[in-house]
């Protein structure tokens, strides 16, 4: 699978045009293993990793787990300097559990094998931290326990992709433009959460986002970034 996926990789990046041109090529770094740029996937465990500062350590609300740098960083836990679109042609290849934004609103409810976990590392051998713990719900006014996403890709709008145009990866609040979603039933109220002083790292700390499905347990890699 490792040359297939690195030849249907490279063409495809080829094959785009303008702005996706100027992409860096596709790396295999190990076993199943492939960057580009500055994302990090496994294509057998399905694990992606990119890199991420912290923006917000207290107060709030907020409103988006990750955002690019350009998108609504006073809003966000964390902000990338990683393309939305860059992100979305890894996660399609390597076909990343992918449901309908609106269908899962409307029932709160995706199944185990569809969920997404986001956790978050300093450094390589670094103990992975649940995203959970960043957070406190103001209508329980306790640190989440469980902070499980889906993943739905965003949409194009007149030749735009959404999320490139927002700058908008991970909400926490109900964002059709951005590309994964809370699960739960208070994400449609836009001032409920805001950071966990106690748990998050401090503003301006560089560290590794991590995404996963939550049912598949990833194997170590071999060459982590």
């Amino acid at each position: 699978m490792r040359f297939s996926l690195f030849f249907v990789l490279t063409v495809f990046l080829s094959s785009l045009g303008g702005e996706e041109k100027a992409q860096p090529k596709v790396e295999p770094v190990g076993d199943e293993q492939y960057r580009l740029g500055e994302i990090w996937f496994d294509a057998k465990t399905r694990e992606v990793r990119l890199p991420v500062v912290v923006n917000m350590a207290e107060g709030g609300p907020i409103e988006y787990l990750l955002v690019h740098e350009s998108g609504k960083i006073h809003e966000a836990t964390f902000y990338t300097t990683v393309q939305p679109r860059s992100l979305a042609t890894v996660l399609k290849l390597i076909r990343f559990p992918q449901v309908n934004f609106a269908d899962s609103l409307a029932t709160r409810q995706v199944s185990p094998e569809k969920q997404i976990a986001f956790e978050f590392v300093t450094t390589a051998d670094s103990d992975r931290a649940s995203v959970a713990g960043f957070f406190i719900d103001l209508m329980s006014q306790k640190p989440l326990k469980e902070m499980p996403f889906f993943f739905s890709g965003s949409f194009w709008e007149q030749g735009t992709f959404r999320a490139q145009s927002e700058g908008s990866f991970v909400a926490v609040r109900d964002d059709p433009s951005a590309m994964f979603h809370f699960l739960h039933t208070g994400a449609e109220e836009d001032e409920r959460w805001v950071a966990n002083p106690a748990l998050s790292p401090p503003v301006g700390t560089r560290g590794t986002l991590i995404m996963r499905p939550i049912q598949v347990t990833p194997e170590e890699p071999s060459d982590r970034p």
